[in-house]
Protein backbone atom coordinates (compact mmCIF):
# COMPACT_ATOMS: atom_id res chain seq x y z
CA UNK A 1 0.00 0.00 0.00
CA UNK A 2 1.66 3.35 -1.15
CA UNK A 3 1.25 5.90 2.07
CA UNK A 4 1.69 9.29 3.05
CA UNK A 5 3.50 9.80 6.37
CA UNK A 6 2.35 11.92 8.73
CA UNK A 7 5.22 14.47 8.45
CA UNK A 8 4.15 15.43 4.72
CA UNK A 9 0.64 15.36 5.63
CA UNK A 10 1.15 17.27 8.68
CA UNK A 11 3.36 19.55 7.12
CA UNK A 12 0.68 20.35 4.22
CA UNK A 13 -1.65 21.32 6.73
CA UNK A 14 0.49 24.06 8.43
CA UNK A 15 1.76 25.19 5.59
CA UNK A 16 -1.77 25.78 3.90
CA UNK A 17 -2.71 27.58 7.09
CA UNK A 18 0.22 29.90 6.42
CA UNK A 19 -0.68 30.34 2.72
CA UNK A 20 -4.52 30.87 3.31
CA UNK A 21 -3.61 33.95 6.44
CA UNK A 22 -3.03 36.78 4.05
CA UNK A 23 -3.30 39.32 7.23
CA UNK A 24 -0.18 37.41 9.03
CA UNK A 25 3.28 37.33 7.70
CA UNK A 26 5.02 35.62 10.61
CA UNK A 27 3.75 32.27 12.39
CA UNK A 28 5.09 30.65 15.51
CA UNK A 29 4.62 26.92 16.06
CA UNK A 30 3.01 27.16 19.44
CA UNK A 31 -0.23 28.67 17.08
CA UNK A 32 0.48 26.59 14.71
CA UNK A 33 0.42 23.53 16.30
CA UNK A 34 -2.42 24.61 18.75
CA UNK A 35 -4.63 25.39 15.54
CA UNK A 36 -3.36 22.04 13.85
CA UNK A 37 -3.93 19.45 16.46
CA UNK A 38 0.16 18.45 16.12
CA UNK A 39 2.67 18.16 18.67
CA UNK A 40 4.74 21.19 18.90
CA UNK A 41 7.76 19.35 18.97
CA UNK A 42 6.73 17.43 16.15
CA UNK A 43 5.81 19.88 14.13
CA UNK A 44 9.71 21.90 15.19
CA UNK A 45 11.25 18.84 13.39
CA UNK A 46 9.50 19.14 10.17
CA UNK A 47 10.35 22.88 10.14
CA UNK A 48 13.18 22.25 10.42
CA UNK A 49 13.47 19.86 7.08
CA UNK A 50 11.18 22.15 5.40
CA UNK A 51 13.71 24.94 6.18
CA UNK A 52 16.60 23.43 4.88
CA UNK A 53 14.59 22.60 1.67
CA UNK A 54 13.68 26.32 1.54
CA UNK A 55 10.35 25.72 1.68
CA UNK A 56 9.75 27.63 5.10
CA UNK A 57 11.99 30.78 6.10
CA UNK A 58 12.77 31.87 9.21
CA UNK A 59 12.93 34.83 11.43
CA UNK A 60 14.53 34.93 14.99
CA UNK A 61 14.10 37.77 17.64
CA UNK A 62 11.15 38.70 19.58
CA UNK A 63 8.88 38.96 16.66
CA UNK A 64 10.49 35.91 15.26
CA UNK A 65 8.85 32.99 13.72
CA UNK A 66 8.51 31.10 10.41
CA UNK A 67 7.27 32.36 6.88
CA UNK A 68 6.23 31.81 3.11
CA UNK A 69 8.45 32.77 0.51
CA UNK A 70 6.77 35.30 -1.20
CA UNK A 71 6.28 32.90 -4.61
CA UNK A 72 3.83 30.25 -3.55
CA UNK A 73 3.55 28.39 -6.86
CA UNK A 74 7.28 27.76 -6.48
CA UNK A 75 5.98 25.19 -3.10
CA UNK A 76 4.44 22.00 -4.96
CA UNK A 77 3.42 19.34 -3.29
CA UNK A 78 5.73 16.67 -5.16
CA UNK A 79 8.45 19.40 -3.55
CA UNK A 80 7.50 19.43 -0.07
CA UNK A 81 6.71 15.21 -0.08
CA UNK A 82 10.58 14.48 -1.09
CA UNK A 83 11.92 17.34 1.62
CA UNK A 84 10.34 14.94 3.86
CA UNK A 85 9.74 11.52 2.39
CA UNK A 86 13.14 11.43 0.22
CA UNK A 87 12.24 10.76 -3.82
CA UNK A 88 9.12 9.53 -5.18
CA UNK A 89 9.54 6.14 -6.28
CA UNK A 90 6.13 3.81 -6.55
CA UNK A 91 8.48 0.54 -6.85
CA UNK A 92 12.38 0.29 -6.18
CA UNK A 93 13.13 -1.73 -9.13
CA UNK A 94 13.17 1.11 -11.66
CA UNK A 95 16.15 2.75 -11.34
CA UNK A 96 18.48 -0.07 -11.54
CA UNK A 97 18.90 -3.96 -12.35
CA UNK A 98 20.97 -4.04 -8.95
CA UNK A 99 17.66 -3.71 -7.48
CA UNK A 100 16.10 -5.86 -9.89
CA UNK A 101 17.38 -8.43 -12.01
CA UNK A 102 14.33 -8.27 -14.24
CA UNK A 103 14.60 -5.04 -15.13
CA UNK A 104 15.25 -5.09 -19.00
CA UNK A 105 12.80 -7.96 -19.28
CA UNK A 106 9.88 -7.27 -16.70
CA UNK A 107 6.16 -6.95 -18.22
CA UNK A 108 4.83 -4.73 -15.80
CA UNK A 109 7.82 -2.02 -15.89
CA UNK A 110 6.29 0.21 -18.11
CA UNK A 111 2.71 0.17 -15.58
CA UNK A 112 5.01 0.83 -12.73
CA UNK A 113 6.80 3.94 -14.73
CA UNK A 114 3.45 5.29 -16.00
CA UNK A 115 1.99 5.00 -12.98
CA UNK A 116 5.20 6.94 -11.52
CA UNK A 117 5.60 9.93 -13.97
CA UNK A 118 1.69 10.26 -13.61
CA UNK A 119 1.90 11.03 -10.17
CA UNK A 120 4.97 12.99 -9.91
CA UNK A 121 3.22 15.18 -12.49
CA UNK A 122 -0.13 15.50 -10.50
CA UNK A 123 2.09 16.27 -7.30
CA UNK A 124 4.36 18.60 -9.32
CA UNK A 125 0.99 20.65 -10.52
CA UNK A 126 -0.68 21.88 -7.07
CA UNK A 127 1.21 24.16 -5.72
CA UNK A 128 0.45 26.23 -2.43
CA UNK A 129 -0.28 29.58 -4.35
CA UNK A 130 -2.74 27.93 -6.68
CA UNK A 131 -3.95 25.91 -3.47
CA UNK A 132 -4.19 28.65 -0.99
CA UNK A 133 -7.19 30.08 -3.81
CA UNK A 134 -9.39 27.81 -3.71
CA UNK A 135 -12.31 28.56 -1.62
CA UNK A 136 -12.93 25.28 -0.04
CA UNK A 137 -9.78 25.29 1.25
CA UNK A 138 -9.70 28.88 2.29
CA UNK A 139 -12.57 28.15 4.18
CA UNK A 140 -11.32 24.99 5.74
CA UNK A 141 -7.94 27.12 7.19
CA UNK A 142 -10.07 29.79 8.44
CA UNK A 143 -12.22 27.41 10.42
CA UNK A 144 -9.27 25.46 11.93
CA UNK A 145 -7.30 28.88 13.06
CA UNK A 146 -11.25 30.29 14.97
CA UNK A 147 -11.59 26.76 16.21
CA UNK A 148 -7.90 26.72 17.68
CA UNK A 149 -8.08 30.28 19.02
CA UNK A 150 -11.05 29.44 20.71
CA UNK A 151 -9.85 26.16 23.02
CA UNK A 152 -6.69 28.40 23.84
CA UNK A 153 -9.42 30.43 25.65
CA UNK A 154 -10.90 28.39 27.65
Amino acid sequence: MIRISTKTRYALRALLEMACTKDKKVFLLKDLSRHQNISRKYLEQIFHVLRQHKIVCSKVGKRGGFYLPSDLNTITILRILEALEGRLDIVNCQKTWRNCERIFFCPSRAIWQELNTTLRELLASKNLGALSQEKDIQKKCSFVVTRGTRRKKK
